[in-house]
C-alpha cells in the first residue's frame, strides 16, 4: 500500500521509519496538503494520505488522488 505523508518534521522521521510496516511503500513529505501543492504524477495513485490538522483536505485536493481510500 502507497501511503503519502505530509507535514512531517525532521524529529518525526526516524520514529516513522522505525515502525513503518515492509508491506507499505511509505513517502515522506515536509509540504503542506493544500489546493496548491504540487502533487507528482507517481503520487496520483497513493491509497492513504496521512497529514496534520494544517492541511486543507477538500473534494478538489481529494480527487486528484483516483485510487485513494484512506486518510
Amino acid at each position: 500500500m502507497k501511503i503519502l505523508f505530509y507535514d512531517v518534521k525532521d524529529f518525526e522521521l526516524n520514529y516513522l521509519l522505525e515502525r513503518v510496516s515492509n508491506k507499505i511503500e511509505p513517502t515522506f513529505l515536509k509540504t503542506t496538503l493544500n489546493e496548491q501543492t504540487y502533487i507528482d504524477e507517481k503520487h496520483l495513485d497513493t491509497e492513504a494520505i496521512s497529514c496534520f490538522v494544517n492541511s486543507q483536505l477538500n473534494k478538489k485536493v481529494l480527487s486528484k488522488f483516483k485510487k485513494l481510500k484512506y486518510i
